[in-house]
């Protein structure tokens, strides 16, 4: 019989799910009239989202048991944060050389690189060995940076290509961040029937599937993207100062507080994917404040579940990523611009994230919270991609989207180092304060825009302060 606690999960997947039905049905039916019925548009869309959502559905298989096969390797929570340390380190560092090769060699062939990259690291999780696995996460590092980088900077640059309006890439954002926590939720359910395949759980298999799943997202870029290497002239220009980039950052102050704004929401959001699984265990130390830690006879003796349907939470905050894009999409509808649904989704994200550390008890309390935040991370995606694609010029697009990376993992890794020094309560409380200075920041953002005037229809700019 399953315990209270996976009863409690499912019907919170339930719930989300009707959620997330009404509230896609109700942006169709405001949309229907309004959304761009251009055939060539439609096909340039399912073109991208089928490579996009196949990429991504690897990365989200192996997701959900990353850290549950670190345990299952014998690693104490101190190794595991070195190991994602290192992950975190790689993208930081590596990140930004690889958005420069792929603005000056293409974004495509780079997107086809990650799937090979990704593969590797995805392989190299079948040995137990430290060192191989810290190799594993050095690759998954440099993918990860590919994979949030190039595939949005072919989008936007074929979208630019083939002459649609920049209004319409609004549309494309939303529908990619729908469509990916539709793929988020499968992969989920996918990952958990795999783990615990024929009663034996083992959390390796779904890095068995992931990697088949890569080698199809690359043989259908190479066939079905197009080519969108830039114009080589123009960047031998660029080459020949070798100041562009950081001139562009220095003198830009849209661009500086929109990469912090970025940095400080997705930093929270990458050190809540190292805690979350850990508070899903049954626990003794939970009710008095400290950190969890699974005590199994205890668990036995309660009948709770040593093993929790991590899949099946996964596909939950997927499903809230979902309803976190209807909610933007929403938003849009009744006419709040992308900075004011930014500056909601962070006070929301703050509120979830404190109270996760100063108030919550037990796993069904942060299970409620944690829903809270990952609908918020589902608002942040397409705001956040509808504001880079207007104010990060194209020629140098990948490689700044990377050095926005370089705060962000240098953040995480300063977090992660904590592990072990201070309670996971504490990392939820500073991540909260993370986001309380995005809101800051955004508030700088917004001002400068409305002093340059980016979009007189207010897309953009918060005209209602």
């Amino acid at each position: 019989m399953p315990s209270l606690f996976v009863v409690e999960v499912h019907a919170v997947f339930g719930v989300l799910i009707v959620l997330t039905g009404l509230g896609y049905f109700y942006t169709w039916r405001r949309t229907r009239q309004k959304t761009t019925s251009n055939p060539d548009f439609k096909r340039f869309q399912y073109i991208y989202l089928i490579g996009y959502l196949l990429a991504f559905f690897a990365d989200w298989l192996q997701g959900p048991y990353l850290y549950r096969l670190y345990e299952h390797y014998g690693f104490v929570p101190e190794q595991i944060a070195v190991l994602y340390i290192c992950g975190f380190s790689s993208s930081m560092v590596m990140g930004p050389y690889l958005g420069g090769l792929a603005d000056v060699y293409g974004r495509r062939r780079m997107s086809i690189i990650f799937c090979f990259v990704y593969s590797l690291s995805c392989l190299l999780h079948f040995s137990s060995s430290f060192f191989a696995l810290m190799f594993a996460r050095f690759l998954g590092g440099m993918a990860t940076s590919l994979l949030f980088s190039t595939f949005e900077s072919w989008m936007i640059f074929r979208h630019r290509k083939e002459g649609f309006p920049d209004d319409w890439l609004s549309q494309t954002f939303s529908l990619s961040t729908f469509g990916n926590g539709i793929v988020a939720c499968v992969a989920g359910v996918f990952a958990n029937a795999i783990a615990e395949l024929h009663g034996q759980h083992h959390p390796l298999r779904p890095f068995i599937l992931a990697t088949i799943v890569l080698f199809i997202a690359a043989a259908y870029m190479i066939k079905m993207w197009k080519q969108d290497e830039p114009d080589f002239v123009a960047m031998e220009e660029e080459k020949k100062t070798n100041k562009s980039t950081m001139s562009l950052l220095l003198q830009s102050k849209k661009v500086l507080y929109l990469g912090g704004v970025q940095a400080c929401f997705e930093a929270a959001m990458y050190i809540f994917v190292f805690l979350w699984t850990p508070m899903m265990y049954p626990t003794t130390a939970s009710s008095k404040g400290v950190d969890p830690v699974m005590d199994v006879e205890e668990a036995e003796k309660e009948a709770l579940d040593i093993h929790p349907p991590l899949g099946f939470i996964f596909s939950s905050f997927m499903t809230a990523v979902m309803f976190g894009s209807c909610l933007f999409s929403i938003g849009l509808l009744v006419g709040w611009s992308v900075v004011r649904i930014m500056r909601m989704c962070l006070f929301v994200a703050i509120a979830c994230l404190f109270l996760s550390g100063a108030v919550a008890d037990d796993r069904s309390m942060h299970l409620i919270l944690f829903m809270g935040f990952e609908v918020c991370c589902g608002i942040s995606f397409p705001a956040l991609g509808t504001l880079r694609g207007e104010i990060i010029p194209e020629n140098s697009r990948t490689r700044v989207m990377n050095i926005f990376r370089v705060p962000l993992n240098l953040t995480v890794v300063a977090f992660l180092f904590l592990v072990g020094t201070v309670s996971h309560r504490t990392l939820f409380i500073a991540c909260s304060a993370l986001c309380v200075i995005g809101v800051v920041l955004l508030h700088r953002l917004d001002k400068e825009l409305k002093q340059d005037g980016l979009q007189s229809n207010d897309n953009l700019q918060d005209g209602s302060t």
